[in-house]
């Protein structure tokens, strides 16, 4: 009996895990308006904010910011409209899911 649970509890585990795996999505964002340093970490600041947001790297070099987030909790444009809605001077457009 003991055996039998052990083996369930791992086979869950790892369905968990595989699940889990498969709604974890990356997604690029053109944003415009940065021209600092400073800009960048305001938009991923605002970005690591969002829920289902798991990481955000924002580049004000190259006008972009790359998301990895929770498919089943958010959708790259909901993560595009938290940007501008958090700071209205700049724009956010999804070019790559």
């Amino acid at each position: 009996m003991k055996r039998a649970v052990a083996v369930l509890v791992i086979t869950l585990a790892a369905l968990g895990v595989a699940y889990a795996s498969q709604t974890i999505k990356v997604t690029t964002l053109h944003i415009e308006g940065m021209t600092c340093g400073s800009c960048a970490a305001a938009v991923r600041h605002v970005l690591r904010r969002v829920d289902g947001v798991k990481d955000a790297r924002v580049s004000y070099e190259q006008k972009q910011g790359v998301v990895t987030y929770d498919a089943i909790k958010v959708t790259p444009e909901k993560i595009a409209r938290a940007v501008e809605e958090k700071l209205p001077t700049y724009k956010a457009t999804v070019v790559k899911r």
